[in-house]
């Protein structure tokens, strides 16, 4: 595996380099075999992984996601007075016409394929591959429900789409987005499949780097911006983001499968995404403004999504409501009466570090963290009244520690701290409620073995 990390883009973008290294090994760690991993923050990118022998300029096969490219296309086909999304389907195919005696069929939308709303049964696909013309046989299906009330994951809806959009732009998909979207992001080489009729796919068969995939992300979560200039427009970002159909009826459908629907992008538990079979994402996320491409071969889609939701809040410093006001300056808490004899906890929070200090009487003990991945000081911490791990001779007074922070969901904080000159390490949680405190260490494995209980104080804003 190669990881080539930016560290003064990753400062810039308040990323903290520790946390991220913990999200890739536990991606090494899962079933799934990695490919490659590249995260913006910020508008920049901030870390690339690929996993030897794949190449970051190689082109990848990227199943479904091969949709929101499509969608894009027809986004721009909108915004250039091409289509309309309530134009029916059947009127840009009028040699069939006479061949659709079912009601609903006639009555699909444009906007009921993208939001995968066409009142089939079932998938489309597999019927209409089998076909000489692809076209004619998605209109010999038959469509169960109105269109526009039930949602099931139909392929075959985004062929019709690319099929569209060739109608009226005189152009496959892949020729269409050439001057609109691969040229001014600057892609690499693309390719995509066609069917005998030579329309593009639509919804699989696309080939694009890693790299690309990316800049996709990046030109949504501007809100259709790239480098200042409005290239896809900011309602279409909106509307395709936006989750239009109830996804959560489909049956067995994993956690992040059930959010929601929208112009072939996918609601997530955070943000929104496109993705393709076995492991193949572009998850953007306003929250955190990042976008995180991954390829990936995995038989359960959703196992590295619930990995990235664990690691990557934290990695980018996620905090709700006033957390980000309360990292800044010093915040300084009265502890109640502890076993330890602590008085006080300050909590100084500087531009790249955290320091955090407790008073016991007239000593004081200071350990620094790092906000951006690991930061090596020295500590008297641990101190005598409540000593995590036996004292090694070779430490001195002072004990060498390399320690990092960042924030929870709920705007708690975690801080993680490595004993240099021993095999042991502690994890500090600090967990604020309104103007309370509630600090805790668990105890490690030298601390359990010498019968050490859990250290935790409590206290309230001076």
């Amino acid at each position: 595996m190669a990881i080539v990390f930016d560290a003064p883009a990753a400062e810039a973008a308040g990323v903290n380099r520790a946390v991220l290294e913990e999200l890739i090994r536990a991606l090494e760690r899962s079933p799934s075999a990695l490919r490659g991993l590249i995260l913006a923050r910020g508008g920049q990118v901030v870390c690339r992984a690929f996993w030897e022998p794949y190449r970051p300029d190689d082109p990848i096969w990227v199943y479904s996601l091969s949709k929101s490219f499509c969608s894009t296309a027809v986004g721009f086909a909108l915004q250039e007075g091409l289509l309309q999304l309530d134009e029916a389907l059947l009127s840009f195919f009028p040699e069939y016409d006479s061949l659709v005696t079912d009601e609903h069929c006639r009555a699909i939308r444009l906007r009921d394929l993208l939001t995968m709303r066409t009142g089939h049964e079932t998938d489309t696909t597999g019927s209409i591959i089998r076909a000489p013309n692809w076209a004619e046989a998605f209109f010999k299906l038959p469509v169960k429900f109105k269109p526009g009330t039930h949602f099931v994951y139909n392929s075959g809806a985004t062929y019709m789409l690319s099929a569209v959009v060739q109608r009226r732009a005189g152009l496959t998909v892949l020729e269409y987005l050439k001057s609109r979207l691969f040229e001014p992001l600057a892609f690499g080489p693309v390719f995509w499949d066609s069917s005998p009729q030579g329309v593009n796919t639509g919804g699989w068969g696309f080939m694009v780097t890693l790299e690309d995939i990316v800049k996709l992300g990046l030109l949504y979560l501007n809100r259709g911006t790239w480098q200042g200039r409005q290239i896809l427009s900011e309602s279409w970002v909106a509307d395709a983001s936006f989750p239009h159909a109830d996804n959560a009826i489909t049956p067995g459908a994993s956690a992040d499968w059930t959010r929601g629907y929208g112009y072939q992008f996918w609601r997530s538990r955070y943000g929104f995404r496109g993705d393709g079979a076995f492991g193949q994402y572009c998850l953007i996320l306003p929250e955190f403004d990042a976008v995180l491409a991954l390829s990936s071969e995995t038989e359960n889609m959703q196992e590295p999504l619930d990995i990235i939701w664990k690691y990557l809040p934290p990695a980018c410093g996620a905090v709700k409501g006033t957390a980000e006001a309360e990292e800044q300056g010093t915040r300084l808490f009265n502890i109640a009466e502890n076993p330890w004899g602590v008085d006080q906890v300050c909590l100084d929070f500087l531009p790249d570090r955290l320091v955090l200090s407790f008073k016991t009487g007239s000593a004081l003990q200071k350990l620094q963290a790092g906000r951006f991945g690991w930061l090596e000081s020295e500590t008297t911490l641990p101190f005598e009244g409540y000593s995590f791990i036996p004292r090694c001779a070779m430490a001195g007074k002072a004990v060498k520690v390399s320690a990092t922070f960042f924030r929870q969901d709920r705007g708690d904080l975690e801080l993680r701290i490595v004993y240099l000159t021993s095999p042991h390490r502690e994890t500090l949680s600090l967990k604020f409620e309104g103007d309370s405190l509630l600090l805790r260490c668990p105890a490690n494995a030298a601390a359990r073995a010498l019968g050490k209980p859990d250290f935790e104080i409590r206290g309230l804003l001076a």
